[in-house]
């Protein structure tokens, strides 16, 4: 799991008809439920599709430095200049709470434009479901993650999860375990309906064999603002690298050691 989260307090770009006209990045326009009216001063998101964000509730302002936001012109129209090419995700918002999540949006050229269909909002969607850990696992160490968005919820002690107001559209969650023993994870695709709940199901994870390395020490240096971290790799010849993680446990926020 590799997050990273900052705080951002941003003014969000308008866009404006000039901006549209110079046709680059991506733009494309909201509308409201009715389908005809513009949906002027919404907020549209941009997101790498692989990315997986934790975010602190407590603060909603903290947001992810890869995103990029922009409000929707007077006549729904928006354009975001994000010159790199991949997958994304959108997802637009409005003051009324309608929403809507645009996925796989591919860019080959950064330099090329890409104008995407017209996008109605609705009412949000729902998610449910169960994660069941074989051989005594605990339901608190458990966490489902949306990918290309800031999402993500702890299972309740019985397993069972809520995910609410998501805006509909096509998904793809990681469900994921931080105890040692269940290194595996699951991927779920599901479809989000408006004002409905959807069921994923009940999902199992099972403990496997992961090989733990041994002796591990950190040692800080303070005056050198140094950080060492050495431990007694597995002798497995299937781990090909390590991933290091900082934890700030006071927030419950992931941030990434490059």
């Amino acid at each position: 799991l590799c997050v990273l989260v900052v705080i951002s307090c941003e003014k969000v770009p308008v866009s404006t008809d000039h901006e549209i006209d110079r046709q680059t990045g991506i733009t494309g326009k909201l509308l409201k439920p009715n389908g005809v009216s513009p949906a002027s001063e919404a907020l549209v998101t941009l997101c790498p599709r692989s990315t997986i964000v934790s975010i602190n509730k407590d603060d909603e302002k903290a947001t992810d430095p890869k995103k990029k936001r922009v409000q929707t012109a007077s006549d729904g129209t928006f354009e975001i200049d994000y010159r790199q090419s991949g997958v994304f995700t959108l997802e637009g918002t409005d003051r009324e709470g309608n929403a809507v999540r645009i996925d796989s949006v591919v860019v080959n050229d950064p330099d090329d434009h890409t104008h995407l269909p017209d996008h109605i909002l609705k009412s949000t969607g729902t998610l449910s479901g169960k994660v069941t850990l074989k051989d005594g696992g605990s339901s608190s160490n458990v966490f489902i993650l949306v990918f290309g968005s800031d999402r993500f919820i702890q299972l309740n002690s019985d397993g069972t999860f809520l995910m609410e107001n998501l805006p509909y559209g096509n998904y793809t969650l990681k469900i994921v375990c931080v105890q040692k023993e269940y290194g595996n994870s699951l991927t779920v695709p599901v479809t989000v309906t408006p004002g409905d709940t959807v069921d994923i199901g009940d999902h199992v994870l099972t403990a496997s064999e992961v090989c733990v390395p041994e002796n591990v020490e950190l040692l800080y240096d303070t005056v050198k603002m140094v950080v060492t971290l050495t431990w007694d790799p597995c002798d497995d010849e299937s781990i090909v690298g390590y991933n290091i993680y900082k934890y700030n446990n006071k927030s419950a926020d992931q941030y990434p050691m490059q």
